[in-house]
């Protein structure tokens, strides 16, 4: 006889049931209550979650990129980043702490959350609500071209969404229109203290070159010629001057020679005094014909010259009168000798300045390749300042690339999360499996025998009878009560499931985004 006690050891094997459709008849018959009771508990708790879930709302904006109405070949742009990366920029800028904290404060968004937690909780939130998306097309070179982008915002009420949305629009307009003038202001103001400092840097290499000019301008190689010129002449002029001299020394030796003879009637013979002082002159006239006073042969004929004169002076002690003509002479060699003095003195400064001229020349030209060079280089500037001065005028204009809204956000109609119908289809889909696995469970734990079958193959004893089990009247309404009492906990127990469920699933976002159309 089986009863619901019998028992055997769970490692004594026992032949398994075949799955046909005669043993899932019996397990529904023995374990349907136990999956029922499973399929609704999961039941109810997929409902509470999908009723108690909140309607979140998405609105969008499109903005587009107009792009600069005045051609890149009259008036090249201040603002050369990336039209992308300006634009996650200025993502980044809307979303900081500052920003979102202003528009959380003035539409009194997240305030559950806020009373929870601090402010920055629900800026992390509100961060994760917008959304930038760029929209682009294809390039020839392979690259995609950004021409417009969209903004989103998700929250529960669809008016209050819509009008987040055109705030953060407006910023973003308003931050690029800011944000392009600071650069191309701020880009000018670079630019001009720096064309400052390079007319000052010009300024200064001018005046260096001025005074360059004003100092060696006449050792530099365009009056290299007048120079040498100027050279030429003077050396005429000292040849002159020495033939002029040797004139005036023979005039006054003649004179001297008459006067002596006349007056001391003393011979001038050769081997007399006055006649070797005569030859000695005349061979140092000869010399100072062809060579300057320094030449080595002219000073040692000329320190003889003065030996012999002293000699013939202290001969001719005696006072003679003065003869005008001497005089008139002597006056002219002293003149001639002046002259020739200042000739050399000219000669010199000549030479000097000739040979200066190729220093001078590399000076000058070290000057001016630097000079030139730093013209270049102000003049660059000073076009690059006033590119950059009509870009910045015409930014303040908005005549350059700017945002526009194409598209702004409306109040959406229907939610866009969650999707329910998603939600009762995956919650069935989990009802069923878990009654399922519940009753696989169940069957893999009870150690009862079912059938007659089971029984002889454990004792290994024929089975000779089975007696059905009759209950009593009282067995009857016991069993009543306890289905009864089963019933209400098991009632109880789905409403406390529900329940639980709703309230722990209430105002849960993170679900609803879960199931968004077009999802974050």
């Amino acid at each position: 006889m089986l009863t619901p006690e019998s028992t055997r050891p769970d490692d004594d094997p026992r032949p398994s049931s075949s799955l046909g459709v005669d043993y899932l008849r019996q397990v529904w018959h023995r374990r349907k209550w136990v999956a029922l009771f499973a399929f609704c508990a999961t039941a109810a708790a997929v409902t509470g979650v999908i009723v108690s879930l909140p309607n979140l709302y998405r609105a969008t904006a499109t903005v587009l990129v107009d792009r600069q109405e005045v051609s890149e070949a009259f008036v090249r742009p201040s603002v050369t980043a990336e039209l992308d990366t300006r634009i996650r920029t200025i993502h980044e800028q809307i979303t900081s702490r500052q920003r979102l904290s202003t528009i959380i404060t003035r539409y009194n968004l997240y305030p559950e959350l806020r009373k929870a937690a601090p402010m920055d909780a629900a800026v992390d939130a509100m961060r994760k609500d917008v959304e930038l998306k760029l929209k682009g097309v294809d390039q020839p070179n392979g690259r995609i071209e950004t021409i417009s982008f969209g903004v989103t915002y998700t929250g529960r009420d669809p008016q209050l969404v819509a009008d987040v949305t055109n705030t953060l629009v407006g910023s973003y307009i308003a931050e690029n229109a800011q944000s392009r003038e600071r650069q191309a202001s701020g880009t000018a103001e670079v630019l001009e203290q720096q064309v400052k400092e390079a007319g000052k840097t010009l300024d200064s290499q001018d005046r260096r070159t001025t005074a360059f000019t004003s100092e060696f301008g006449d050792q530099l190689v365009p009056q290299l010629g007048a120079n040498m010129a100027a050279l030429d002449r003077v050396a005429g002029e000292l040849r002159d001057n020495a033939d002029a001299q040797l004139r005036a020394s023979d005039r006054r030796e003649r004179i001297e020679q008459d006067a002596a003879a006349a007056e001391a009637g003393r011979g001038t013979g050769p081997e007399t005094p006055n006649g070797r002082l005569l030859r000695l002159k005349n061979d140092l006239a000869e010399l100072r014909r062809n060579f300057y006073d320094s030449y080595p042969d002219v000073v040692r004929l000329q320190n003889e010259v003065n030996e012999l004169q002293k000699q013939v002076d202290a001969i001719n002690a005696q006072p003679k009168p003065v003869n005008p003509a001497l005089a008139e002479i002597d006056s002219e060699l002293k003149l001639l000798k002046s002259q020739e003095a200042e000739l050399k003195k000219t000669q010199a400064m000549y030479e000097a300045r000739i040979a200066a001229t190729p220093t001078r020349q590399r000076e000058l030209e070290d000057l001016t390749r630097g000079h030139d060079s730093q013209r270049e280089h102000y003049q660059a500037l000073v076009k690059q300042y006033t590119d950059a001065r009509l870009a910045a005028s015409l930014e303040q204009g908005q005549r350059l690339e700017q945002f526009r809204v194409l598209d702004p956000a409306v109040p959406p109609r229907i939610p866009s999360a969650p999707d329910r119908m998603l939600l009762g289809l995956f919650g069935l889909a989990l009802c069923i499996g878990i009654a399922l696995v519940t009753v696989f469970i169940a069957e893999k734990t009870d150690s009862s025998f079912h059938t007659a079958d089971e029984l002889g193959s454990y004792v290994n004893v024929p089975v000779l009878a089975t007696i059905r089990y009759i209950p009593t009247r009282a067995t009857a309404r016991s069993r009543r009560w306890k289905e009864f009492f089963a019933t209400c906990a098991a009632l109880v127990a789905l409403a406390l499931i529900g329940a639980g469920a709703f309230y722990l699933a209430q105002g849960n976002e993170q679900i609803v985004k879960m199931t968004a159309r077009g999802g974050n």
